[in-house]
């Protein structure tokens, strides 16, 4: 960029920088801008709230209530699902929907964030364990609806929680749904427990001298 300073210091620009590519493993959860498109403040205040629920979702055993209007301006598939043709007959009535592969917490959380545009608090084991399983089921929902700020969060959680003992797990996750800053971090981990073992190895052979012992003879 240049700058051509005008009388009284004023600079002006003539040029702006070209902007450069992201890539993938660089991506981080944008800031929230939701407000701007669609009031988030004025979603957060009917989370939760009874008066102009028009769909009940039945999750796992347990009924949750939202508004169609709502998920459909935060998620293109909401918009394709609950205002699709085959919705039109049951518009007046109340619309009910039936999930069975998602956990009641998930989708509870994922309503939640479409709602507020934050995660609701996320219980955290002395492993992080239950904060791990939230945001594992969270991505996966996120994915699912298009939801891509939940999405990205939910992958910068996971990446903070890769160990020796999750990466493989999420490795698969990763690959599942496209995350592929996840993806890099469980390669880091699984690369570096290869490589410590290989050094463990080669330290049992060299402290036992078999690299020094030629064939034995009968």
């Amino acid at each position: 960029m240049r700058l051509r300073f005008r009388q009284h210091g004023r600079a002006e620009r003539l040029a702006s920088p070209r902007g450069s590519a992201t890539s993938p493993s660089s991506r981080r959860s944008p800031p929230s801008r939701s407000h701007r498109r669609t009031g988030t403040g004025t979603l957060a205040a009917s989370w939760g709230a009874r008066w102009g629920v028009d769909v009940t979702f039945h999750v796992g055993g347990e009924t949750l209530t939202a508004h169609r209007c709502v998920l459909a301006a935060r998620s293109p598939v909401f918009m394709a699902e609950l205002f699709g043709p085959w919705i039109e007959n049951a518009a007046a009535t109340g619309t009910c929907v039936r999930i069975d592969d998602m956990e009641p917490m998930v989708f509870r959380a994922l309503l939640h964030f479409i709602y507020t545009d934050t995660l609701p608090e996320l219980k955290e084991g002395d492993d992080g364990g239950d904060k791990v399983a939230v945001a594992q089921g969270l991505l996966g929902a996120a994915d699912r609806y298009g939801v891509e700020r939940l999405k990205l969060i939910c992958e910068d959680i996971l990446c903070v929680h890769v160990d020796t003992r999750t990466a493989v797990t999420m490795l698969e996750l990763a690959d599942k749904h496209g995350c592929h800053r996840l993806m890099e971090a469980c390669i880091k981990v699984l690369n570096d427990m290869l490589a410590k073992r290989q050094l463990q190895r080669v330290g049992r052979v060299v402290g036992g001298g078999g690299w020094l012992r030629g064939p034995t003879s009968n």
